[in-house]
């Protein structure tokens, strides 16, 4: 989700290329999404709502998530 995404590229340190020039950085994170979402959802065979969870958490569902896809195109 969009609160997720801009608390965590805010929380962090790193340099954010397509965000560095923005004054506004929430409607550039808000705009980049609009644009990216759609291409996101048509290349996904798989997805992770990691929205609140934590990495092993994640790491834990995205193993299951790829052993039930990959048992299901077998």
């Amino acid at each position: 989700s969009f609160d997720v995404i801009e608390k965590r590229v805010s929380a962090g340190a790193a340099i954010r290329p397509l965000l560095a020039g923005s004054k506004d950085k929430a409607q550039a994170i808000r705009e980049l999404l609009e644009i990216r979402q759609p291409f996101y959802e048509r290349a996904a065979d798989i997805t992770v709502d990691s929205s609140n969870l934590g990495i092993e958490a994640t790491a834990d569902l995205i193993i299951d998530k790829v052993k039930n896809y990959e048992s299901k195109n077998q």
